[in-house]
């Protein structure tokens, strides 16, 4: 079974019998969700309602061409992260698309005619690793976020964690998130404890001086 089966694919191309056949060798391997577009502008307008975890694009296109479409998605901070590979029927001798495409934010590159064990080699590389930063982000989250109920004792303040030990507020939501602490005294506390603690030393500090003097 294809692990990335489910994963959406954009594909466009303003030749329909390409963007058909894309289609076809994509879905003959195992990839379920393909969505096909003959216009980089109708791609975009897709975008806005679903994200896809990749785009197939060619670069030749009436209107909005290839690099352009890379170029806005890129620009996106909600698209950014989509890898792209670009699709056309340059030359391989011919450098100068494949550093456009680079330029342009691309993250590989297929040349016409699509060769299907190519297309499905570079599509899964590509799946694969949008697949490992979904993952990575997901965890990211897990841990920057406190989620649930936290049992707080009413007296020492203590946390009771996940195996039923309890811990100091501050040694919890270390563990938990990328929280660090660094203390300082608020002005309630400076007023209640430490000006108190200040002025005893002060008086310690004179009894003393006196009884040398003496």
């Amino acid at each position: 079974m294809n692990e990335f089966k489910e994963m959406l694919i954009y594909v466009v191309d303003n030749d329909h019998y390409n963007v058909k056949l894309i289609e076809i060798l994509l879905k003959e391997a195992g990839f379920d969700v393909v969505d096909t577009f003959l216009s980089a502008a109708e791609m975009l307008k897709a975008i806005e309602n679903k994200i896809p975890d990749i785009i197939l694009s060619d670069i030749m296109m009436p209107g909005m061409n290839g690099y352009e479409l890379c170029q806005t998605v890129k620009k996106n901070d909600l698209w950014k992260h989509i890898p792209i590979i670009m699709i056309t029927a340059a030359s391989m001798e011919n450098s100068e698309p494949l550093k456009k495409s680079f330029e342009s934010g691309a993250m590989d590159f297929i040349s016409k005619p699509v060769n299907h064990i190519e297309l499905v080699a570079r599509v899964t590389s590509a799946l694969k690793m949008e697949k490992q930063r979904k993952s990575l982000a997901e965890a990211l989250i897990q841990v920057k976020t406190l989620q649930g109920l936290l049992p707080i004792c009413s007296y020492c303040k203590k946390i009771r964690d996940d195996e039923n030990y309890w811990q100091e507020i501050e040694s919890y939501i270390s563990n938990h998130s990328e929280v660090f602490f660094s203390h300082s005294i608020c002005p309630d506390c400076y007023q209640k404890y430490v000006l108190p603690e200040l002025n005893e030393i002060k008086r310690k500090g004179i009894n003393k001086n006196d009884k040398e003097d003496s």
